[in-house]
């Protein structure tokens, strides 16, 4: 009998402790009252405030941030989203976003895309940066520059081309200063160095109107 008296007695402390526990999860402590959305693009930042502006309100215990983060990384400017509790009334939302490796020109429209060619917003999205138009007619066009690009770690290089682009069968780099460097996918990352530190060499001593590097020889003229 005395053991029956102390399992309900424990049964029903805990159904007390659930119902009250219930009772003050659900009261207005718990209801989100701010939301801070970190990150560089302050476009994409004010548009993933006003998809979830609603939330507040909302009782933070209910919200499911699993379900939230995959909803807003369909955002094409967003490569991953983590979303943090802060309990009681806050959220963080977390953005990596997507970075602009090179503006892609289709037609008349300059798009924003990744190191690997991934489009993710117009060039009106963004504030003006000094990186290399590209631009492909096709899907095969379009692998070659991946690769092309892929194989371009030297900074200083990069920093100066202006174009990249596909001229009969063969690619060419734009420098700033309008000379061509004539390139293919094979071209090797060292290559890309060494010719950098050959046409840095040279450049005060002769015209170039373009460097040649897919062969062994350099071709300058």
């Amino acid at each position: 009998m005395q053991k029956f008296i102390k399992t309900v007695f424990m049964l029903s402390l805990l159904f007390g402790l659930i119902y009250f526990g219930k009772r003050f999860i659900e009261t207005d402590y718990f209801k989100i009252n701010e939301i801070t959305v970190t990150g560089e693009n302050n476009l994409l930042k004010d548009d993933i405030i006003n998809k979830i502006e609603n939330l507040k309100g909302n009782n933070i215990v209910y919200i499911n941030t699993g379900k939230l983060e995959e909803l807003l990384e369909k955002d094409a400017r967003v490569k991953k989203i983590i979303i943090r509790k802060v309990y009681p009334s806050k959220l963080i939302v977390e953005l990596d976003e997507r970075i602009a490796f090179v503006y892609v020109k289709k037609g008349d429209d300059i798009f924003l895309a990744d190191r690997e060619l991934n489009l993710f917003g117009h060039i009106s999205e963004m504030e003006p940066k000094n990186i290399p138009v590209v631009m492909y007619s096709d899907e095969e066009s379009l692998k070659d520059v991946k690769i092309i690009l892929s194989k371009i770690k030297n900074k200083d290089l990069y920093d100066m081309i202006s174009e990249i682009r596909k001229r009969d069968k063969m690619y060419e780099l734009v420098l700033k200063n309008g000379v061509r460097v004539i390139t293919d996918t094979f071209v090797s990352s060292e290559k890309y160095d060494s010719r950098y530190k050959l046409y840095e060499r040279i450049k005060n001593e002769q015209t170039i109107n373009y460097m040649d590097i897919r062969f062994k020889d350099v071709n300058v003229k």
